[in-house]
């Protein structure tokens, strides 16, 4: 997907091993437009899909595409 620029957009983080998604605003220090925290992370254990233009886009994807999750979680510090 393409950069957003100009626009406050949102990014999941899908954890493989925790089997959960995580909904993060773009300039979340833990998702860094969907870099992770320092810019690495395993992209074994998790993927970072995005951006998306709103938050309910988001969590609609995460509804409609991502089958292995057990919980859908949004970011406690950016998404309230």
């Amino acid at each position: 997907m393409a950069t957003l620029a100009g626009q406050d957009h949102y990014w999941i983080y899908d954890s493989r091993t925790g089997r959960y998604a995580a909904i993060h605003r773009a300039g979340c220090s833990f998702c860094n437009h969907g870099q992770g925290v320092g810019g690495g992370y395993n992209r074994f254990l998790a993927v970072w899909r995005g951006p998306y233009r709103s938050i309910d886009e988001a969590a609609q994807h995460v509804f409609a595409s991502l089958r292995s999750f057990h919980q859908m979680r949004y970011c406690r510090r950016c998404c309230f």
